[in-house]
């Protein structure tokens, strides 16, 4: 007889085999979970994001201060590039912090829940045993914002979502403490 689920021969008679039934039992007991220990949240600060995007920013200014400088006709392109580069950016920094506001980390007895939402709400769950290694980076100048992210792999099968940054995570480091304790 064989496992309906791995194929391994099974020495005795039943539709499953132990290894497969171990991994029911933990997902199961992951799905369960209910037992929220902590959340952590993420920030949106304005001055963060625009030192972050100096280059971008630095890039414009330098296309524009050049169609200005070559002369009457291109003085009106120039001109035009400027709102549209402000309104680009005022709308870029909504769109970030609209992502930040409603997106948090929760930590549970078996299993991490990010959720975020893009257009709709979503949740992406992953169990600890999944997890191969957590890990943080502060940027510099997000140091002056208390800010850091904080990077998750782990043994998904879809390798899109091996790695895991979850940016602009307020009080990094303690988050960090927070998940280590969770962990053992």
């Amino acid at each position: 007889m064989k496992c309906k689920i791995c194929g391994t021969e099974l020495k005795r008679p039943g539709e499953i085999c132990n290894n497969c039934m171990n991994k029911i039992l933990l997902e199961q007991e992951a799905i369960n979970d209910t037992g929220e220990i902590y959340t952590a949240k993420r920030k949106f600060a304005v001055g963060y994001e625009i030192l972050s995007h100096l280059d971008s920013i630095g890039v414009a200014i330098f296309l524009i201060a050049i169609l200005i400088s070559l002369g009457k006709e291109y003085l009106k392109l120039g001109l035009i590039a400027i709102p549209f580069f402000l309104v680009w950016g005022i709308l870029y920094l909504l769109y970030k912090r609209y992502k930040i506001k409603f997106s948090e980390i929760s930590f549970y007895k078996t299993k991490l829940v990010y959720t975020y939402r893009k257009i709709r709400k979503k949740q992406l769950t992953i169990s600890y045993r999944d997890i191969k290694e957590i890990n943080y980076e502060i940027p510099r100048i997000a140091k002056a914002f208390n800010l850091g992210n904080l990077i998750i792999k782990n043994n998904s099968k879809n390798l899109l979502k091996r790695i895991l940054i979850i940016e602009n995570v307020e009080n990094i480091e303690e988050v960090f403490e927070e998940i280590q304790k969770n962990l053992k």
